[in-house]
């Protein structure tokens, strides 16, 4: 704390120069120069790979918990993903049906396919889901 209080004294020392600079950098070193005490929450420890709670340290266990976090938060953003594809695929498909490029039957091929590949998509990331939580 003394040190703080040193450069707190060279600090209003330099506050007599008038500078625009001088009241914020002021203010900034006695901030930087303080201890910070905020009352953080705590973070609750993820469950391991078996589904059982983890102990206090066992941070393999920790580490699995969040490996498996992470798995799932994957496959979510690998779904999105597909389903934004199959998305940007039909509407390429119907912008080419609108100006006569496509005929009906190739537009209602790739919607049937488009709504089956998505069928999958589902069943595989709640396929996936099943497996980490059990």
């Amino acid at each position: 704390m003394q040190s703080v209080s040193r450069l707190a004294r060279a600090a209003l020392g330099q506050l007599s120069t008038k500078s625009a600079f001088a009241l914020p950098a002021f203010v900034a070193l006695l901030l930087v120069g303080l201890p910070a005490e905020a009352a953080l929450p705590t973070i609750a420890a993820p469950d391991g790979i078996d589904g059982a709670s983890c102990g206090a340290g066992d941070w393999l266990c920790a580490m699995g918990g969040y490996f498996k976090q992470g798995i799932t938060i994957l496959g979510l953003i690998f779904a999105a993903l597909a389903f934004l594809i199959v998305v940007a695929g039909g509407l390429s498909k119907w912008k080419d049906y609108s100006k006569g490029r496509l005929d009906m039957s190739e537009l209602k091929e790739y919607m049937i396919v488009a709504a089956i590949f998505a069928i999958f998509i589902v069943v595989m990331v709640t396929y996936a889901f099943e497996v980490f939580t059990s």
